[in-house]
Parts: structure tokens; C-alpha cells; sequence
């Protein structure tokens, strides 16, 4: 796993990741899910914690920490008017 971890952390540090391509698993019943590999998944992860520091957010992100959440989402979609 020491020798996984290292590899990985020099992939981030070099930008030399290539991520896989996405599986698609269809349930018997509802949409087909688009998955990433673990090692993906992980890799992506990692990089979203690196960076999201950078990143500015719109305020209209309520899945962001502080941006309301699942109250302010619902909040958003009864504002809205039927037409």
C-alpha cells in the first residue's frame, strides 16, 4: 500500500494522471449509472481537496459546506412558480 500511496501522490504532483474510462452499469430498473474506478474516484477526490481552495464557488451551490444544503435546495424549489 506505502508503494501504492507514493505512486499516486507522484501522478498528482507530476499531472501526469490519465484516468480510466467510465463503466456503465445498468440496474434492472432506473437510469444506467456511470461509475469511476476506484483508483479513479480516489485520484479525483484528492484533487478536488487540493484544489478546491483555489476555486472560487457560486453562491448558488447549496451541496457546498455553508451554502444551506439540503433546507436551502427545497427553499429554492418552492420559490419557484408553476407555469
Amino acid at each position: 500500500m506505502p508503494v501504492e500511496q507514493a505512486r499516486l501522490q507522484d501522478e498528482l504532483s507530476r499531472v501526469t494522471l490519465q484516468l480510466g474510462p467510465l463503466s456503465i452499469v445498468t440496474p434492472s430498473q432506473g437510469d444506467p449509472l456511470h461509475l469511476w474506478a476506484a483508483r479513479d474516484a480516489l485520484m479525483l477526490k484528492a484533487l478536488t481537496l487540493a484544489r478546491a481552495p483555489r476555486l472560487s464557488l457560486w453562491t448558488h451551490c447549496v451541496h457546498v459546506k455553508g451554502h444551506g444544503g439540503a433546507k436551502a435546495s427545497l427553499q429554492q424549489l418552492t420559490a419557484i412558480e408553476p407555469k
